[in-house]
């Protein structure tokens, strides 16, 4: 294994930060306007010569997070804003993986989007990939062949998950900032309705194959999962869930569904053939992100606080393997053409660390910018692409090249 790479950056930040401590649960949301410089050069420590990243980009951002975590032992709540400008000098199609493993990975290319992007979806039928912009509360669509950006579309306050639905060619949309789910015609790239659910903000919202509906996750309201008729666009009913339900993977070879629940550290099992509740599975401390491998069965959950990975095997339902990653684990994405699964070190070390789905360790690591989030696999080129939430570029991660 080749030694990591070391770097030099310089930064100047002003820093506003209050924080109050209340019996409760932790709360924190991150505001970041204009004011760091950041020069990188990087040694690979594999022979290559160091390589100056000389393409420079400024820009000028609001970002906002929130979670809410709880342990074993005590809540607290906790509130910070930071305020800072930045100047940012970065190559992204120069930058290499800190290490070599079976696959060789690295950026190969960027472009730049909206306000502060934050999960994607891939239509195949019009090769199209749809890029939520948190703050800029609109769709970026973005051309998978060549990366032109077509066109935003306007949906609700702070649009988060989103998913096609390939039966009737359209997009849905989780406004957690609303209190509805927005449905886009991939045809047209228009709104042309918005269903209210239970909860009042939803997160996520997921298409299920085998009947048809969608399932919309409401983790900052009392919590609760709300299940959309994919052919009326109406809701069929909701199920409700203590915990903060943030996400929901489904499993084709039984039909399951697995929503993590933030707050409680566990991911709920749900029968999709008859909407119940049927397990639950303790995970790491709140999970983030969830994403299921077809190629060996197993469920991949990123543990926010746990700085880990919790591998699902699905025949079971139990946890078999805890793969190590970099700090707050935030987006998970799987890779179909390397078998792979791509984890953001969010407000870690702002990579991307590459697991390998055979053995469940982690192979690679690449440096993904400022706060790399969601990934999604664009089979026009068969790279993994990961948004930067703080400086809105798209950057595009690719295996073997």
């Amino acid at each position: 294994m080749a030694a990591p790479k070391t770097g030099v950056v310089r930064i100047v930040l002003v820093i506003a930060i209050v924080i109050s401590v209340l019996a409760g649960s932790l709360y924190y949301a991150l505001g970041l306007v204009g004011g760091s410089s950041i020069t990188t050069s990087n040694n690979a420590g594999d022979g290559s010569t160091s390589r100056l990243v000389n393409e420079s980009f400024s820009t000028t951002g609001n970002l906002s997070r929130s979670s809410n975590l709880s342990t074993g032992s005590s809540n607290a709540t906790m509130q910070a804003n930071l305020t800072f400008t930045y100047t940012t000098t970065y190559n992204f199609s120069d930058t290499t993986s800190l290490f070599r493993g079976p696959h060789s990975h690295r950026i190969v290319g960027n472009f730049s989007v909206g306000s502060n992007p934050y999960l994607f979806c891939y239509d195949p039928e019009n090769k199209l990939i749809y890029l939520t912009e948190l703050t800029g509360n609109d769709v970026t669509v973005i051309n998978s062949t060549d990366n032109a950006v077509i066109t935003t579309i306007p949906v609700g306050s702070r649009p988060t998950g989103v998913t096609y639905d390939p039966d009737n060619n359209e997009i849905y949309v989780a406004n957690s900032g609303s209190d509805y789910v927005s449905v886009i015609n991939a045809s047209t790239n228009a709104v042309i309705s918005n269903v209210t659910v239970a909860g009042g903000s939803p997160t996520w919202v997921l298409y299920n194959p085998y009947n048809r509906n969608l399932y919309a996750a409401d983790y900052y309201g009392p919590g609760a999962i709300t299940i959309i008729n994919g052919s009326t666009d109406k809701v069929i009913t909701s199920l409700g869930l203590a915990g903060g339900p943030l996400e929901i993977a489904y499993d084709p070879s039984n039909q399951l569904m697995y929503a993590i629940l933030h707050d409680g550290g566990s991911v709920a099992v749900i029968d999709s053939r008859n909407d119940s509740i049927v397990g639950n599975i303790s995970v790491g401390c709140a999970p983030h992100g969830i994403v299921y491998d077809p190629s060996n069965g197993d469920l991949y959950v990123a543990n926010e606080c746990g700085n880990s990975v919790s591998v699902i095997d699905d025949t079971d339902n139990h946890v078999i393997a805890t793969v190590g990653v970099g700090a707050s684990p935030y987006g998970i994405g799987y890779d179909p053409a390397t078998k792979e699964i791509f984890v953001s070190s969010t407000y870690g070390d702002n990579s991307t660390y590459i697991i390998n789905g055979t053995t469940n360790v982690v192979d690679d690591v690449v440096p993904s910018g400022a706060i790399p989030d969601g990934f999604v696999y664009n089979p026009s080129d068969s790279c993994m692409y990961v948004d930067d939430a703080l400086t809105d570029f798209i950057q595009i991660i690719c295996s073997g090249r």
